[in-house]
């Protein structure tokens, strides 16, 4: 598994890397750490299977304490750090965090032309300027999904909200309505290739 990225924040931690093993070397991994595969074993599709088992064995590398706290329910790691996953094709992403922790990857889809008008408020795509549209659409739907991720479940990615991309930082300012409040974040945005990283900065 090579490292593809790798950042230390003041309190958190972000690393993609490249799976080139097969499903079974992680999950011969994590068993002789003894981390609950149950999960994971569960899972019927090949890639997501091995998605799955790649990113928990990332997880391991990342923050080895993880064997003992986690828990196989959720990405949840009791009594220790927040912990976001994500995963596109053959690359997995972890980030874990003090506070929140929020990450996706994403690769060019025409398919999100198809389905922007769900995920699209007016003035998100203003933020990145003259970029071609779908490498904005692909900023905006790693912006969201890694913002989704912060507040769990039942966000509709309309009341997400992107404010300003300063493409010299490369990070993006995001507001958050819910339950009759405001919430303002600050995302980093990196460019790898084709693929696209985004995480929780603040």
């Amino acid at each position: 598994m090579p490292l593809l990225y790798y950042r230390s924040l003041e309190k958190a931690e972000v690393a993609l890397w490249k799976t080139q093993e097969p499903t079974d070397f992680y999950e011969t991994e994590l068993l002789k750490q003894e981390f609950p595969t149950t999960p994971g074993a569960k899972i019927r599709h090949p890639e997501k299977r091995r998605q799955w088992f790649a990113s928990r064995y990332l997880l391991c590398e990342v923050y080895p304490a993880a064997i003992q706290l986690y828990h196989n329910q959720k990405p949840f790691l009791l009594n220790g750090p927040e912990v976001s996953f994500s995963h596109s094709s053959d690359v997995v992403g972890v980030m874990i965090s003090e506070s929140h922790a929020g990450i996706d990857l994403q690769y060019p889809d025409r398919k999100l032309e198809k389905v922007s008008s769900k995920f699209l408020n007016p003035g998100d795509e203003g933020a990145f300027g003259d970029m071609p549209r779908l490498d904005r659409l692909t900023c905006i739907w790693a912006v969201k999904e890694a913002t989704f991720k912060i507040f769990g479940a039942g966000l509709p990615f309309k009341s997400i909200k992107l404010k300003a991309y300063d493409s010299v930082k490369d990070e993006v300012d995001v507001e958050v309505e819910k339950e009759d409040a405001t919430h303002r974040f600050k995302l980093a945005l990196v460019f790898l290739n084709d693929l696209v990283l985004a995480y929780l900065l603040k």
